[in-house]
């Protein structure tokens, strides 16, 4: 299935965006159809594919269960995200995390859950915006070590861009 605006953007396309590594960027002009592409290419593909929109879902619970959906069995990978996304600070409040969390950390915590998704290809919609370069920096070594996963950033960052040596331009697909 391709996208009405871009009918070249198929899933042959999109797996095509890793094959030098597991990390790439699509990026454009706003409105120019980035979203909507990749949230249908996602849809079309489930079973591959999971998107992660602009709106950071943080549910009314403990922060190991907004990111492991309650999955106990993934105890250790979450602790592991969970200190190195620097989010510890969240681990033990008696507050309710969705109304603490600020958008970093929103940002984070749902970063942090879509590694546990059991997806081949994650696509995330500007979601470091919020963040620090060094958190990005940070952000991107990790998931560059995390061999059995693919991710697509869109972004309009300049310095997500520059630590990806993937980046494609919508006008091209």
């Amino acid at each position: 299935m391709s996208v009405k605006k871009y009918p070249n953007f198929t899933l042959d396309k999109f797996k095509n965006f890793f094959k030098s590594s597991n990390l790439a960027t699509l990026q454009g002009e706003s409105g120019t159809g980035k979203t909507s592409a990749s949230r249908k290419l996602a849809s079309a593909h489930k079973h591959l594919i999971s998107f992660i929109g602009q709106k950071n879902v943080i549910y009314d619970s403990s922060l190991e269960s907004n990111i492991n959906l309650n999955n106990k069995d993934d105890e250790d990978i979450t602790n592991y995200f969970i200190e190195n996304l620097r989010l510890s600070h969240l681990k033990n409040t008696s507050k309710r995390l969705c109304d603490i969390a600020s958008t970093g950390e929103r940002q984070r915590i749902v970063l942090a859950r879509s590694m546990m998704l059991k997806t081949k290809y994650i696509i995330i919609d500007e979601g470091l915006s919020g963040l620090q370069e060094e958190i990005i920096s940070k952000i991107v070594k990790i998931l560059k070590n995390n061999g059995k996963k693919n991710f697509l950033f869109i972004t309009h960052q300049s310095y997500l861009i520059s630590e990806i040596a993937n980046n494609f331009d919508v006008k091209n697909i």
